[in-house]
């Protein structure tokens, strides 16, 4: 019976990495001047899951624009902070084109980054006897908004909803599934979404242009 439990769960667990892999993100070939903003958070989440969400940002931005090989230069975070601090946006959860562009400019960037972080619930379920299993579900809302400063127009904007799960065997109340590992896995399948989709045509021409800059 026991061997029929983590034999089951072993097969849940794969399938569920299998189906969220999906297409890889894809390293930016293109050579631009980037500003990302602070991330926002909407969520009310306690600290020490802030600070997987941030990880989980960082990660993802990572396999996007890779240290060392990217071509991607990034706008110093004290430099956007002065910015931000001299010209504060009239709703910070939601800032418009015009406040993004005007922003970019003042710091000489190509692009502008803003990332919020909304919603963050999660649901639990599973059994226990003496060895059972359980499983934390968790479903993220992130807002994404990447800005042409130059063309003065949205590559994207749109929110991202996107799940992540936890799951653990446990044996007499010892071991269950983490809340913050589902979130950060949520967290990172939207981050997942937003960066795949300059490689999907919404920044194609954009990007071209400014590869050989």
């Amino acid at each position: 019976m026991l061997k029929k439990i983590f034999l089951f769960i072993f097969i849940s667990c794969l399938s569920f990495s299998i189906a969220w892999a999906g297409e890889k993100i894809k390293p930016c070939a293109a050579n631009y001047t980037l500003a990302i903003l602070p991330v926002v958070d909407m969520s009310g989440l306690e600290q020490r899951m802030l600070e997987a969400v941030s990880n989980a940002i960082e990660d993802e931005l990572a396999k996007k624009y890779p240290p060392k090989k990217t071509k991607v230069k990034f706008v110093a975070a004290e430099a956007i902070n002065q910015v931000l601090a001299a010209q504060p946006f009239e709703n910070a959860e939601a800032p418009t084109l015009e406040e993004l562009v005007n922003v970019g400019r003042l710091l000489g960037a190509d692009r502008v980054m803003f990332i919020s972080m909304m919603t963050a619930s999660d649901k639990e379920s599973g059994f226990m006897v003496i060895v059972g299993s359980g499983t934390i579900r968790a479903n993220v809302m992130m807002k994404h908004k990447f800005v042409d400063v130059n063309k003065a127009k949205y590559i994207y904007n749109n929110n991202t909803q996107a799940k992540g799960a936890s799951s653990s065997v446990n044996f007499w109340r010892i071991g269950s599934p983490s809340k913050i590992r589902a979130i950060k896995k949520g967290v990172a399948s939207a981050m997942h979404d937003f960066l795949i989709s300059f490689d999907q045509g919404f920044d194609g021409v954009a990007e071209k242009e400014l590869a050989g800059m």
